[in-house]
């Protein structure tokens, strides 16, 4: 656990905060590179990528508030301390969504081309947020005894939640690998798609069930319903949906060609 990677002056370097940087750095660049292939001007990605990344962090935050409404209604000032609380991944997703529909719309660009785009990259950036999660000691897992395991330190969030210091499951580590492999999977299959909008669909399969499975070895989320928790209910809706719209733009591209 290094939640300081290093100090410049007297300022220090927050390891989260550098791992969501070049995540959103390396995925932005990755992002320039396919739309170089589908004809979409580098700056006009660029803005995208910025804009979708500034929403995605006031939307990540503001789920992480209301999740835990009843702490900040009583320590309001805190809201904006990111080092006093953490961000909710789905909350950062809809917001994202909304900024880059509006972007698109705005500039006029081709809605599932770029939309194929932005999530064939997405898992990069979210590879690298995992890591820094893992770094700053949050969204730990499970305790464990098997031989995956990883102890944090008594300052950590872990011994905090759990009044003790015991191995857990590196769950942070776990569902980094995953978001690497989806990231290869989808970013060979921008240019072999079958369809517009096919990549953007295969992601949300892709990482709703990923993420469903992650939350099975979280220790920091309770069960909301059913046994299953708040992520876990948002992922079976995203999988819904991206099922939903893999089959109905399957079926208008059969239709037009």
């Amino acid at each position: 656990m290094h939640p300081i990677l290093f100090h410049i002056y007297e300022f220090p370097v927050f390891s989260y905060g550098f791992c969501l940087a070049l995540g959103f750095i390396l995925a932005a660049l990755s992002a320039i590179e396919m739309g170089k292939k589908q004809d979409i001007h580098k700056d006009l990605i660029l803005d995208l990528t910025l804009w979708t990344l500034i929403c995605a962090i006031v939307g990540a935050r503001l789920l992480y508030v209301i999740v835990d409404f009843s702490y900040y209604q009583k320590h309001p000032w805190e809201i904006l301390f990111l080092n006093k609380g953490g961000l909710i991944f789905y909350g950062g997703f809809a917001g994202g969504v909304w900024a880059a529909i509006s972007f698109i719309r705005k500039k006029k660009l081709p809605l599932w081309k770029t939309g194929d785009i932005l999530l064939a990259v997405l898992p990069l950036g979210q590879m690298f947020g995992r890591l820094g999660c893992f770094l700053n000691g949050c969204c730990f897992g499970l305790p464990t005894l098997s031989a995956f395991k990883v102890t944090f330190p008594v300052e950590s969030f872990a011994c905090e939640y759990y009044q003790e210091l015991q191995p857990v499951h590196p769950v942070q580590l776990y569902e980094s690998i995953g978001l690497g492999i989806l990231f290869l999977f989808l970013a060979t299959l921008v240019e072999r798609k079958r369809f517009d909008g096919q990549v953007a669909a295969l992601y949300g399969l892709g990482y709703s069930i990923l993420r469903f499975c992650m939350e099975f070895f979280r220790g920091d989320n309770p069960a909301l319903a059913l046994g299953f928790t708040l992520s876990q209910w948002i992922s079976v809706f995203l999988f819904v949906v991206s099922l939903f719209l893999y089959a109905v733009l399957k079926k208008i591209n059969g239709h037009l060609s």
